[in-house]
């Protein structure tokens, strides 16, 4: 049985198959203007460069309809 994940920000319980990590900051952005739900934010490293990345997780559920627009650049 997958266990819930509580996120120590922003409370939010959520199971990790049933999210989505958004690290593109542009993405990000354009999630919260259109009000879907921060499940949770952390400070990962990005593996290629070594940088700190800001990761936000969001319902795979809640977040399809503006996931697909992003990828047909309708999302604005």
């Amino acid at each position: 049985m997958e266990k819930i994940i509580i996120s120590n920000t922003t409370k939010n319980a959520y199971y990790p198959s049933k999210v989505c990590r958004i690290i593109n900051p542009k993405q990000q952005q354009l999630y919260i203007k259109y009000e879907l739900t921060l499940l949770d934010i952390y400070l990962s490293k990005d593996y290629k460069t070594g940088e700190t990345i800001t990761v936000m997780v969001f319902s795979k559920e809640e977040s399809k309809p503006y996931y697909e627009k992003w990828l047909r650049h309708e999302l604005v």
